[in-house]
């Protein structure tokens, strides 16, 4: 329960603007998240934390599934609510495949792991090079995500998983949202207002 209320606040707080403009500054596209969309997002998290949805393993919503299992102050659990965290905000936007990578070995053999682990810091810079090396900066639907996500260096990454994500502390949660995704969220329209298509 205290899962599904933390997402239900995450939905009613995101209100994303995404604006992508090429070279002229002339606006490609602008998409605010609808309440419905939303909606969506969240039933999407309860079914497949249900067992009734089985996502694409490549997807978001299939890294969200990975790891699912996990207990509080696990690495896996904490990657989890990150994972829907992102997913509540973003949604498949950016995505790539990023489920390869929270469905391959080298994470599976990390969930278990207690946050305060090096297990913590080793999944961080595992996914960290994953941007880093294998999404191109070249897709106008990926690059803005790619340039944040590889902003997000790993010591951070292991910071939030282990100070914000590995609790079930509605109030931590609560903060981290606002305080964080908020500026994420300005940061990657910065990053789509300047980004030459």
């Amino acid at each position: 329960l205290p899962r599904l209320m933390m997402w239900a606040v995450f939905a009613a707080a995101a209100a994303l603007r995404c604006k992508h403009t090429n070279s002229s500054g002339q606006r490609l596209l602008t998409h605010k998240t609808s309440d419905a969309e939303l909606r969506r997002r969240f039933h999407n998290l309860v079914a497949t934390m249900n067992g009734t949805l089985k996502p694409e393993p490549s997807t978001r919503l299939g890294a969200f599934a990975a790891n699912i299992q996990f207990e509080p102050r696990t690495v896996g659990y904490s990657i989890n609510n990150a994972i829907a965290t992102i997913y509540m905000q973003l949604g498949s936007y950016g995505q790539a495949n990023i489920g390869d990578v929270f469905n391959g070995a080298t994470a599976n053999s990390l969930y278990h792991f207690p946050i305060q682990s090096d297990a913590n810091l080793q999944i961080a810079e595992f996914e960290y090079n994953y941007w880093l090396n294998n999404v191109s900066l070249k897709n106008i639907f990926t690059a803005p995500a790619t340039l944040y996500a590889r902003s997000a260096l790993p010591s951070f990454r292991a910071a939030v998983q282990r100070d914000y994500f590995s609790k079930t502390s509605l109030s931590c949660s609560i903060l981290y949202c606002n305080v964080h995704f908020g500026r994420m969220m300005d940061n990657i329209n910065n990053m789509l207002n300047t980004t030459a298509c």
